[in-house]
């Protein structure tokens, strides 16, 4: 296997990348599921992120094209913000499932700050918004846990 297939087949988590409708989506339910089955200790979410995202973003970078800057098959972004979404936070179905859907909404919506950082080009804007999105993401949860245990 050449280098270029392998970052590709990293890049796209495989086959979830060459999906033909929502590869993204089904990479952020994925790595939802996988954290949870995972449900590493603080200081290995620190890694796991870490891991994806400086991986991910070399097998990214040698998948985008001057005339395709973000690829749809490269989904390895996603995960890493998945996993941001959901590091330090229960991995209890419920917290993977709303961390997988306030990460999805965000990175489809991307709010003010995640759509600067994507411009940024290259595959650094195209893990940075995903890892904003996530980091936005854990935030919220987080805050929803603190205002759900004050009750």
């Amino acid at each position: 296997m050449s280098l270029g297939r392998g970052a590709s087949l990293v890049a796209s988590l495989g086959p979830v990348g060459h999906l033909p409708r929502a590869p993204a989506t089904a990479a952020s339910l994925l790595g939802a599921l996988a954290w949870r089955r995972l449900a590493p200790s603080p200081r290995r979410a620190t890694l796991l992120v870490l891991a994806v995202a400086l991986v991910g973003g070399a097998c990214a970078r040698a998948c985008i094209t001057p005339g395709d800057p973000d690829p749809q098959r490269v989904v390895v972004d996603e995960l890493a913000g998945v996993w941001l979404a959901l590091a330090g936070l229960p991995p209890s179905w419920p917290a993977c499932l709303a961390g997988g859907f306030a990460f999805r909404l965000l990175d489809r919506l991307k709010p003010g700050p995640v759509a600067a950082v994507q411009r940024l080009g290259g595959a650094g804007g195209v893990m940075a918004d995903d890892l904003l999105a996530g980091a936005l993401a854990n935030l919220l949860l987080r805050g929803g846990l603190a205002v759900s245990r004050a009750r």
